[in-house]
């Protein structure tokens, strides 16, 4: 027998949100059935009117018996819901607790039964709130497994009974609600102040941007790379000391390339295909810097002598690498034609290595 269609969306039919529950029947609507269940069990972390105010009329209509179980940890939960709920208890069907246990009280459970041992039960990530039922990002989970709904009302019932749960009442709410108002007054001075850096680290961004974009254009006319040559067994472990050390290197008789490199010049350091060198540059550019004056020397293997190597001031990586279509791509936008990156060094033509830098600059922040 096939399993009845289920879809992910609010508790509410017609209602659009992001707080989702999954397994949920077709035609489910949690007014209707909070209606006509004979008992509803409800714990939350905290609770607000925006959330209660959803359910509320559900559960004056119906004929259940309420069990309503709140936390108030860091005083999220109203006092304006807790005296909602003292005013139930003139209703014999509801009763209604906060949690104090010691613990972060922290669950997100409803558990209705409509008949004996049959009902339904959801379990998830959102509070007894506007947001929790309806706005925020939640997910949780609808079942009707008769196994797990017996051992979620004994967890349930043991919270509910249990000494540390104090059932409410105007003394529990008076001496909660400085607590509450305190908590209020952080959060939004938490909110403005969170607000505010937002906009502070946004600024700083923007003049952090805009410095490099006016240094890429005006500051620099010369520009090289140098292939790390990766694609050469022997030359592996020297491409990665190029980015740990931050150096332009280069072996042989190439050695001198790097030794005609001007301080101050923009260094690309570029990284070839290892197993199909015959693809030129495949990866692309990894890395950049400024060369400084200093010409490094050093010892490479006994057959070949030394390698030459510039350390690259503001040496930065590159994520994600400009990859060879990208460079081919804009170098025919402001030359007109494909550059190909082939040997272990070589300048940059000035249009190509300023929009190559901006590019680099971007992908390093």
């Amino acid at each position: 027998m096939s399993e009845p269609a289920s879809v992910a969306r609010t508790l509410f039919p017609g209602v659009d949100g992001e707080a989702l529950v999954f397994g949920l029947p077709a035609n489910f609507g949690i007014v209707e059935e909070i209606k006509r269940s004979g008992s509803v069990r409800l714990a939350t972390a905290y609770g607000k009117i925006s959330g209660w105010e959803l359910l509320e009329e559900a559960v004056l209509k119906s004929n259940a018996s309420v069990y309503l179980l709140a936390g108030l940890d860091f005083g999220l939960t109203e006092t304006g819901l807790l005296r909602r709920w003292l005013k139930l208890r003139q209703d014999g069907r509801v009763r209604a607790k906060v949690c104090e246990h010691g613990a972060n009280f922290h669950p997100k459970v409803l558990i209705a039964e409509r008949h004996r041992d049959q009902g339904f039960a959801m379990v998830g990530s959102g509070n007894l709130s506007g947001g929790g039922l309806l706005n925020n990002i939640e997910c949780s989970l609808y079942t009707e497994d008769d196994g797990v709904l017996l051992r979620l009302k004994r967890w349930f019932d043991r919270l509910f009974y249990d000494e540390r749960a104090s059932s409410i009442t105007p003394s529990v709410i008076k001496e909660y609600e400085p607590f509450h108002q305190m908590a209020k007054r952080h959060a939004e001075e938490a909110r403005k102040a969170g607000r505010q850096f937002e906009k502070e680290v946004a600024r700083l961004l923007r003049s952090r941007v805009n410095e490099i974009m006016r240094d890429a254009r005006k500051g620099h006319s010369e520009f090289f790379y140098v292939n790390t040559n990766i694609r050469y067994g022997e030359h592996e472990h020297w491409h990665q000391h190029m980015l740990d050390r931050g150096e332009a290197c280069a072996f042989s008789d190439a050695k001198e390339l790097i030794r005609k490199i001007p301080p101050g010049a923009v260094v690309f350091l570029y990284r070839s295909s290892k197993w199909r060198p015959w693809v030129a540059g495949e990866v692309g550019i990894v890395a950049f810097g400024k060369a400084t004056g200093k010409l490094i020397k050093r010892s490479y293997d006994g057959k070949r002598g030394e390698a030459h190597c510039k350390r690259l001031e503001g040496f930065r990586q590159v994520a994600p690498s400009i990859k060879v279509p990208e460079i081919r791509n804009i170098s025919r936008q402001v030359r007109g034609s494909e550059v190909a990156f082939n040997g272990t060094s070589r300048e940059i033509d000035a249009k190509l290595g300023k929009k190559l830098y901006e590019i680099a600059l971007r992908r390093s922040l």
